[in-house]
């Protein structure tokens, strides 16, 4: 029984689509490449996007720009 859903889930290859700061990305599974530790990383992104957390941590954020040629936050 949990055989045929792990075969189920392999056999995936609709892709999905996440939005990220710097745009839509689309993600497709390749059951045969290689895994990378970045591959989790647009769904937490998308996370923090969705959320507004990371929106929360820049107007919160301590950092102060002091030189002449700071950009604005």
């Amino acid at each position: 029984m949990g055989d045929n859903k792990r075969r189920a889930i392999m056999k995936r290859t609709e892709r999905i689509s996440l939005d990220t700061f710097g745009g839509r990305v689309h993600v497709a599974w390749d059951s045969q490449g290689a895994v990378s530790p970045l591959e989790e990383l647009l769904f937490f992104i998308e996370f923090l996007k969705v959320s507004g957390l990371f929106e929360h941590y820049i107007k919160s954020c301590p950092l102060t720009y002091t030189s002449t040629n700071a950009p604005d936050v």
